[in-house]
């Protein structure tokens, strides 16, 4: 899993970096600029969606998922009600790809976070 991260024009330009995770299968870094990340998870695999929660509830404490989706659609429904400040998703999805998220939004006011499985 590669993950790359959008972050909106608010932020600080200097980020904390909580802990980089790597495997054969999966890299992750994150780079945050705020003390408690409230985050949704989508993705159409419900592996993918465990293997990142966990990944991301052992390498920061201040990580709390409060919603995670099998689709963009529902996970659009989920942030304009939960209203988290991060937002990971997957690249490639049934009817979206996650990139499409930015077309549910008129103003994007949290960071996301693009991943995609590594091929062998």
């Amino acid at each position: 899993m590669a993950l790359f991260k959008g972050v909106h024009a608010s932020h600080k330009p200097n980020p904390t970096i909580h802990k980089i995770f790597s495997n054969k299968q999966y890299t992750i870094h994150i780079f945050t600029f705020m003390a408690e990340i409230k985050a949704v998870l989508i993705d159409d695999e419900p592996s993918a969606i465990s293997v990142l929660a966990n990944l991301l509830k052992r390498t920061s404490s201040n990580i709390n998922i409060v919603a995670t989706c099998n689709n963009l659609e529902d996970g659009v429904e989920q942030i304009k009600k939960l209203q988290p400040n991060a937002v990971f998703l997957d690249v490639q999805m049934p009817n979206y790809a996650g990139y499409e998220i930015v077309e549910f939004f008129d103003i994007i006011n949290f960071d996301f976070f693009f991943y995609q499985e590594k091929q062998n």
